[in-house]
């Protein structure tokens, strides 16, 4: 085999790569979405802004609802399956951080070996229906919660707060 053809032959596989591992829409075959999360509370988007972020914290938090990458997340929406949160624009994953013995909520690189089930997440509906929890894989009582001034934490799941709700939009 010659070096134009071994080239073409690695550009063909690549291309196919390409198509195999890009998320599109949602089928039986294909479970990764890409949605929006509205907070049922204040009716507010999940986001992430870089330039916004405060020193080394990337700093997640709710605002207006848009159409915009940045309140864009890859997921998938299999039952019962963790999933990595990658935002569109960012291309970083929503992560669960150790912080002053609780946790915060914050974008980092998405990296299994690194972070483990602190960037895996259940989209859980309650039993009988209902707009759902965003919980943690690592510690499955803990939900994402809209909190002070917008922004995004984790805190132990209560049924009927509603800034623990987050529909899919």
């Amino acid at each position: 085999m010659n070096r134009k053809t071994a080239w073409a032959a690695l550009a063909a596989v690549l291309s196919v790569l390409a198509v195999l591992v890009t998320p599109t829409s949602a089928s039986a075959d294909n479970p990764v979405v890409l949605t929006g999360f509205k907070n049922y509370g204040n009716t507010y988007c999940l986001d992430y802004y870089a330039a916004r972020a405060q020193g080394d914290d990337l700093d997640v938090y709710t605002t207006g609802c848009n159409s915009g990458d940045f309140q864009k997340w890859y997921w998938n929406k299999t039952p019962g399956t963790a999933t990595l949160m990658r935002q569109k624009q960012s291309n970083l994953c929503l992560t669960m951080w150790p912080n002053s013995g609780s946790y915060s909520v914050y974008m980092r690189p998405c990296d299994f070996e690194t972070y483990g089930y602190m960037q895996r997440w259940y989209v859980a509906y309650p039993s009988g229906g209902g707009i759902p929890f965003i919980k943690n894989a690592l510690h499955p009582d803990e939900c994402l919660i809209n909190g002070w001034q917008n922004s995004v934490g984790i805190w132990p799941c209560e049924n009927g707060n509603g800034d623990m709700r987050w529909s899919v939009a």
